[in-house]
């Protein structure tokens, strides 16, 4: 068995003020990294739900997340946000009019121009069995132009629908410049075969000029970037001058940051910065985010500007890994478009379906940053990870959660322990649904003083299981000051 004994002495304002410590980060709940990042599964109103129950202080954006009762308050993050404003699929077998077509032309990224509509038009990700989407020719500035007039139009109107629904910034999911770019699969053209940049068509950086257009600039990968540019100093000149961005390729290092060295290196540090996102999250399955030096050798970015958002762990050993890794650097864990589907994750629809550890492992890392627990104190040997607001091994994981009095904890196996912080007692103990939320019973039976006696042994500063059914459930603990701050007593 092993299990975190965080002994450490510490205020209760710990849990909702900075530490009085030279290493302590320096955040608050509103921090822009605090963010749940699911878009692709779920339900507006779930999502929202989970977001103000775990902290999370701003969401990424579903259709419709503006009618959501409790939306106001929350921030929001438009991912992809330059799908919403064009038609982004063709049907293969639909025949378009002339107008129509013209429009795809004079607007896609071609792959040859001199080939009939739709062999003409360069292919991003395929949807079977007809269909294949198409990415802006952004070597067109009147494309930017009109792409960026768009994502601006649509904040305001999801602004306006709901006041104090405010926007956040904007997220991507492949975000390297030469484009997101697919061949068909070989014997099943219809479906993704590999990614690749525009030259495996052209033989150039450029895309198939059109008769009808211009290219004001010479490579989709710099007309690419122009596009980043001009939203971002559009955004915040126009919408929140604290306007955040955050890219998510599988690699930090291979899929944004070498890149970017590349652009500051032609143009020069400073003028790279007004191309460069402000948050790298990592797909990939390691711990290369923070691990992998050459992320932060050029000073472009630090180590609490990257994350992992990898969607592929269920095992509970690799999840510990990524997020012990993280917490002990003070780089962040995150979930970014959906709970899973790849790797050994199930292809879970909605936030309710992921296990209890994988939420609140997820949640750890961001936790021990807003609650600005100091480097120093986090600790992590490979297998266990322990602080004074947080503890996780392979028997169990707890964190304390930042602005409230509550420690949130799931026992792995039956051989959990889960330490109280000391100084602190526990009042009240509760079964959490889906959403991680406490269960308080109904109107006519509510649940006022819960302890859970017949499943929960708290004893010493200590919770522990009494019955091995309990194993994987989430449970939370609102703690209270003890009188004698010193062990707590139950």
């Amino acid at each position: 068995m092993r299990f975190c004994n965080c002994g450490a002495v510490f205020a209760f304002a710990a849990f909702c003020a900075p530490w009085a410590s030279a290493d302590s980060p320096k955040y608050d709940r509103d921090d822009y990294r605090n963010f749940f990042g699911i878009c692709w599964r779920g339900s507006p109103q779930d999502n929202i739900d989970y977001a103000r129950q775990m902290g999370y202080t701003s969401v990424f954006y579903i259709n419709g997340m503006e009618k959501c009762k409790n939306a106001a308050g929350m921030k929001f993050y438009l991912e992809s946000p330059e799908y919403a404003t064009y038609t982004r699929a063709v049907d293969v077998s639909k025949k378009y009019s002339p107008e129509e077509i013209r429009k795809f032309e004079t607007f896609a990224a071609l792959k040859d121009a001199s080939k009939p509509f739709p062999e003409n038009l360069a292919t991003g990700w395929f949807m079977p069995p007809n269909g294949i989407t198409i990415i802006p020719d952004f070597q067109q500035k009147k494309v930017i132009d009109r792409t960026v007039d768009k994502i601006i139009e649509r904040i305001r109107k999801i602004e306006k629908a709901r006041p104090g629904f405010k926007f956040a910034g904007a997220a991507w999911d492949v975000p390297q410049a030469e484009g997101d770019f697919w061949t068909g699969k070989k014997g099943n053209p219809m479906s993704n075969g590999r990614q690749v940049s525009i030259s495996h068509w052209t033989g150039s950086g450029s895309a198939s000029k059109h008769p009808d257009v211009t290219h004001d600039y010479p490579t989709h990968e710099l007309g690419h970037y122009e596009f980043y540019r001009k939203l971002f100093e559009r955004c915040r000149a126009e919408i929140n001058p604290d306007s955040k961005f955050i890219v998510e390729p599988y690699r930090v290092y291979d899929g944004w940051v070498k890149d970017i060295e590349k652009l500051a290196a032609e143009k020069g540090p400073e003028e790279a910065k007004k191309y460069m996102a402000d948050f790298v999250c990592e797909e990939g399955s390691s711990t290369q985010f923070v691990e992998d030096e050459r992320n932060f050798k050029s000073g472009l970015y630090k180590k609490d500007q990257v994350s992992s958002s990898t969607p592929n762990f269920f095992d509970e050993a690799s999840v510990r890994k990524i997020s012990g890794v993280a917490a002990a650097n003070g780089a962040w864990t995150h979930w970014f478009g959906r709970p899973g589907a790849t790797g050994n994750m199930p292809d879970y629809k909605t936030i309710r379906d992921v296990p209890a550890r994988i939420k609140l492992a997820k949640a750890l890392p961001v936790w021990e940053n807003i609650n600005n627990t100091p480097l120093s104190e986090r600790k992590w040997d490979g297998q266990v990870y322990a602080s004074p607001t947080a503890g996780m091994s392979e028997d169990a994981v707890y964190a304390v959660q930042p602005g409230t009095q509550k420690l949130f904890f799931v026992f792995n196996t039956p051989d959990g322990i889960v330490r109280v912080p000391q100084g602190y007692r526990v009042a009240r103990i509760y079964f959490t649904d889906g959403l991680f939320r406490e269960f308080k019973g109904s109107a006519n039976y509510p649940i006022k003083s819960p302890m859970l006696d017949s499943f929960i042994k708290y004893e010493n500063s200590e919770l522990s299981p009494k019955d091995r059914t309990i194993s994987g459930l989430g449970f939370i603990a609102d703690l209270v000051p003890s009188k004698d701050k010193t062990d707590s007593e139950k």
